[in-house]
């Protein structure tokens, strides 16, 4: 059984993930914000999805890695197994960039040694390919996308 517990920067990020994630035949449910409560977030049996919907894609890195790592915390709780980190196709955020310290904080949520990433869905027009990411809504489209720590 998997409980996969995701963490969006953005409402809409959310809902694509856990459209995709129903497709595949996986419950998935949006949370708009991190709940209180732990419980109900993850199906009674079997596997699920459950993805917290933040408002974190240009929020200060601070406010982003602590409403991130609270989220990363609950998901835990509830059950999942895995935690997953949805952040924009087009890898823009603040110029100090939240997006590597977010996924800092998750891997120390869960006790992880290193955390890979990349922003490409497939879906929309943005690509990741040999770690640049192309779009036309792209803001950078020269820089580098895919991140491992």
């Amino acid at each position: 059984m998997i409980r996969l517990g995701a963490v969006a920067d953005d409402v809409t990020g959310a809902c694509d993930l856990a459209g995709r994630v129903a497709e595949a035949g996986v419950t998935a449910s949006v949370l708009l914000g991190t709940p209180s409560s732990a419980d109900g977030v993850f199906p009674a049996e079997g596997s699920g999805c459950a993805v917290v919907a933040l408002k974190m894609r240009t929020a200060p890195v601070a406010d982003a890695v602590a409403a991130s790592a609270a989220a990363a915390r609950l998901l835990l709780s509830a059950g999942a197994t895995q935690l997953y980190q949805k952040y924009c196709s087009t890898f823009d955020s603040t110029p100090a960039g939240n997006i590597g310290p977010i996924a800092d904080a998750l891997a120390s949520a869960a006790g992880a040694p290193a955390t890979l990433g990349t922003p490409a869905a497939g879906r929309r027009a943005a690509r990741s390919t040999r770690g640049r990411c192309s779009s036309t809504a792209c803001r950078w489209p020269s820089r580098r996308c895919g991140t491992i720590r």
